[in-house]
């Protein structure tokens, strides 16, 4: 499928993906055009998409889940 990146300034930009399978790893195939009518190409190999947990804390970020008192 093809999706359209939004131009956020000079070398920035972004794109936002529908939910993707886990089921990867995928290839994905980046196109620019250029000023002379041609395209210029990347291809992004062995991608994965999966969750991503950022977690932050003082102390009690050093416990593991099995010391917490009541944890499952």
């Amino acid at each position: 499928r093809k999706e359209r990146a939004n131009n956020l300034g000079e070398s920035i930009w972004s794109v936002t993906l529908d939910p993707v399978s886990d089921e990867g790893p995928y290839d994905i195939q980046v196109t620019q055009p250029l000023a002379n009518g041609t395209h210029a190409t990347i291809t992004l190999h062995d991608v994965l998409f999966r969750d991503v947990w950022i977690c932050s804390g003082q102390s009690n970020m050093q416990m593991a889940v099995i010391d917490i008192f009541n944890a499952t």
